[in-house]
């Protein structure tokens, strides 16, 4: 689960999406390629029609925040980032509160194993943080070698944002890393 993400050791999307239909009746026509921008699912060459269902997935494994609606969590999970995250006496902030900030704590309680079955192997797909590439995510020593003086102000004041939204997960993810809740919100 989680180590995989760390490790950038990630399962394979076509195998993992894979088991999710098997496992989660998660059902799409939309086909795995790899692009410029990337992996990703793509509609297929066939093409697609006004009312097609790309792609259908239960209820009970997804993660729905909305504002002034309150969030649904899938049952199997436990969210302790995210219920004390979205808790009126919790650590963050209320501009922490967010939906980018709820999901990014469930990316942590995911990858942490919290998340319930679904959301564990989801975070087998996040990438490692060395595989990232944001100024956010550069230790400040980094930054200091950057060329542009005003993209490493940017990933500095960036930084500093997330870390205000976040303040529970400061630490890094490895020495020298970016904190928890910049990877997360990357």
């Amino acid at each position: 689960g989680g180590a995989s993400a760390m490790s950038g050791t990630a399962p394979a999307l076509e195998s993992w999406l894979s088991d999710l239909a098997h496992r989660h009746d998660v059902r799409g026509s939309l086909a795995c390629r790899v692009s410029i921008f990337g992996r990703g699912l793509f509609a297929g060459a066939h093409g697609v029609t006004r009312g097609d269902v790309l792609l259908s997935v239960p209820k009970r494994v997804v993660l729905y925040v909305q504002h002034g609606a309150g969030l649904s969590l899938p049952p199997d999970g436990t969210w302790p980032r995210v219920r004390a995250g979205c808790a009126p006496d919790g650590p963050a902030p209320a501009a922490g509160k967010t939906w980018e900030c709820v999901l990014a704590r469930a990316v942590v309680d995911a990858v942490a194993g919290d998340g319930g079955e679904f959301w564990e192997s989801y975070a087998g797909l996040m990438p490692a943080p060395a595989s990232l590439s944001h100024p956010f995510l550069l230790s400040h020593a980094l930054l200091d070698e950057l060329q542009d003086d005003a993209l490493a102000e940017e990933g500095r004041q960036e930084a500093a944002r997330i870390a205000g939204l976040l303040p529970d997960l400061t630490d890094p993810v490895e020495p020298g890393g970016p904190s928890v809740g910049a990877w997360a919100m990357a």
